[in-house]
């Protein structure tokens, strides 16, 4: 496999090419497809056939190479199957897919060599499951977006009752209840779509804040519990959203979750179309959300920084303040495996890390924002934080900072993620909520 190929070889019959998959961006979106640093699922049947991953028609699905080998879909839609796993007699696939909804996800059963999808989950969020080594039982993880996960059992047939396991949270969590939020998509600049997660006040402030994920490629506007928890994500969201303000979890172009075509959309230029999704968010909120347009807050983690940071600067006047934590300012001084899927080799592609990186858009800055970062980060090093600071320095901009001695890749002890709540609070208090 090469970056944005990915070839299938016979090993005896002497037509070494069974099939063969190219995007001319990168390939690897679910985790049963391959990308540059894992293979794609492959199975070999019972009787022999070959039974292979691909996103050949931009989502992801189970092919079949037959012994002819002659290849035929096993699965065919725009919705995605996210895992793939054979019961052990090998006689029939357990799938986790978003076939009802690009937000949800839950378990299917289908024999091996194809046939009907039997819908073995009901309970609305998201599925992922086990079967026993008798294919007899069926254990399921269920969440939403307000439910912590919990284990789930029941037979393997449709309609199947499913027995509660567990109850997930304490007497403090379920003190609190969490407020559901809408999944709805709106239009890109470019015509296609754009999905997030709105968050709505009891009593709206006519304030706005759009939360840009980390990771590049995860999927927030989920209906399952968030990836980042409610420590690092929903508590702070939920706290807004006490105060007034509403809040869209955006899954910028980049995102999984929609299929390939979304998830490429930002090859050699991140910080672009995503970025771009955010002025629509804008336009989306005023349209449909009643938010003056004057108190729009951005703010993101990692990847999500970077962005907030692009956003502020691509598009100065549009939002009121944004918060950068703990994000990549200089593409070209970072060794993650993430960013050589999305730009190419920095020698190899130098114009794609120009045009990505936010140390090179800041001259056009002028909208306030607050820099976080950890000391102890090892994944986007306090480098990329200094090299931000030293060059808005340059610039003579105008900027808050905070730097945490004791954290890394994010805020994980509790003074410091007081010290952090307490601070973003204040910042988008004054930006956003004092004129």
């Amino acid at each position: 496999m090469r970056n944005g190929t990915a070839y299938l070889c016979h090993p005896k019959n002497g037509r070494p090419l069974l099939t063969h998959d190219h995007h001319d961006a990168f390939l690897g979106g679910p985790p049963i497809q391959c990308d540059r640093f894992r293979p794609s699922l492959l199975e070999w049947l019972a009787d022999g056939q070959i039974a292979f991953a691909s996103e050949r028609t931009g989502w992801s699905h189970l092919y079949l190479i037959g012994r002819d080998d002659s290849i035929r879909p096993l699965t065919a839609g725009e919705w995605e199957v996210r895992d793939a796993v054979l019961s052990r007699d090998r006689s029939t696939w357990l799938l986790t897919a978003s076939r009802e909804h690009p937000c949800e996800d839950h378990l299917y059963s289908m024999a091996a060599t194809g046939g009907p999808l039997v819908r073995l989950t009901t309970i609305p969020g998201r599925n992922a499951g086990l079967l026993s080594p008798d294919g007899r039982r069926l254990a399921v993880i269920a969440s939403d977006s307000v439910h912590l996960p919990d284990l789930f059992q029941q037979d393997p047939l449709a309609d199947a009752e499913a027995l509660r396991i567990t109850v997930s949270g304490t007497d403090a969590f379920f003190s609190q209840p969490l407020t559901p939020p809408e999944v709805v998509n709106f239009r890109h600049q470019d015509g296609g779509p754009v999905w997030a997660a709105p968050y709505k006040p009891q009593l709206p402030n006519r304030a706005a804040l759009i939360h840009l994920h980390g990771g590049g490629d995860r999927q927030f506007s989920h209906r399952g519990w968030s990836v980042y928890g409610y420590a690092s994500h929903l508590g702070l969201i939920h706290y807004f959203v006490e105060q007034g303000y509403t809040v869209l979890d955006l899954d910028y172009r980049g995102s999984s979750g929609f299929g390939r075509a979304y998830r490429t959309d930002i090859y050699r230029s991140a910080g672009m179309k995503d970025v771009d999704g955010a002025i629509a968010a804008v336009e989306f909120l005023v349209e449909k959300h009643g938010i003056d347009r004057t108190r729009v807050g951005i703010y993101g983690m990692s990847y999500g920084g970077s962005l907030a940071l692009m956003a502020l600067s691509r598009y100065p006047g549009i939002f009121a303040a944004g918060v950068d934590m703990a994000g990549a300012t200089d593409y070209a001084q970072t060794t993650h495996s993430w960013t050589v899927r999305v730009l190419n080799l920095p020698d190899k592609d130098p114009e794609a890390y120009r045009v990505s990186s936010p140390i090179q858009h800041l001259e056009s800055l002028r909208d306030p924002v607050l820099i976080v970062h950890g000391l102890r980060d090892n994944n986007v090093l306090f480098q990329q934080a200094a090299l931000l600071v030293q060059r808005l320095i340059e610039l003579e901009k105008n900027f808050d900072v905070m730097f945490y001695p004791a954290e890394g890749h994010g805020i994980s002890t509790e003074k410091s993620r007081y010290d952090y709540v307490r601070r973003v609070v204040a910042f988008f208090e004054q930006h956003l909520l004092r004129h």
